[in-house]
């Protein structure tokens, strides 16, 4: 599977690194959102993230919810992923999808270090975020990347029939398993073990 994958990798590295551009992109503007929110918008959330970071010791879900809700919102996404691959027109989806994930992850992260003083807020960032994203993320890239090249696959040519698309379906489908099972290894971190990291660092720094 390691092979697959890097045979992947090197035959479409061009999609592979714009689809990191486009996350890039994404994970920038939305940390440079922070800056330019509404004084009385940004100070209501400013004061809510405080107020739950004070709370964390006696408000954190139970890992089976918390673990539902990672389900729900990261393992939807490769799957999405996989659905909007299936067809051509899905590509300008893929995309925006990408960028919103990267959009979502720089406003958060910006957010919770203009909350909290240096050395705190990047602490915190670290411990919530990159134990997960250490997975998620090459998975969200992997995926995205793979649905864009099977969709470009599929854009109308003379000479295109299903006969010569169906074994790219096939190393499609298992590329996208294999993405699938990424996310589902950082589904498992973000339930069972960035709960006690955030509360550990909070501890930590008081």
């Amino acid at each position: 599977m390691h092979r697959f994958i890097r045979e992947a990798l090197r035959r479409d590295w061009l999609l592979y690194f714009g689809v990191a551009a486009v996350f890039v992109f994404g994970l920038l503007l939305g940390a440079l959102k922070v800056n330019f929110l509404h004084p009385a918008q940004a100070e209501k959330l400013y004061r809510f993230v405080e107020a739950f970071a004070r709370q964390v010791p006696g408000i954190f879900p139970a890992p089976g919810q918390l673990l539902w809700e990672a389900v729900s919102a990261k393992l939807a996404v490769i799957l999405l992923f996989y659905l909007l691959g299936l067809s051509f027109l899905g590509i300008p989806f893929i995309l925006a999808l990408v960028f919103f994930e990267g959009f979502a992850l720089g406003f958060t992260l910006a957010l919770i270090c203009r909350c909290f003083p240096w050395p705190k807020g990047a602490v915190l960032s670290l411990c919530t975020f990159l134990p997960q994203h250490a997975l998620y993320l090459p998975a969200l890239l992997l995926g995205a990347g793979g649905a864009l090249s099977f969709s470009l696959l599929l854009v109308p040519r003379p000479s295109s029939s299903f006969g010569a698309v169906w074994p790219s379906l096939l190393n499609y489908t298992a590329l996208m398993f294999f993405a699938l099972a990424m996310a589902a290894g950082g589904v498992l971190v973000e339930a069972f073990l960035t709960p006690w990291l955030a509360k550990l660092a909070l501890g930590f720094l008081g």
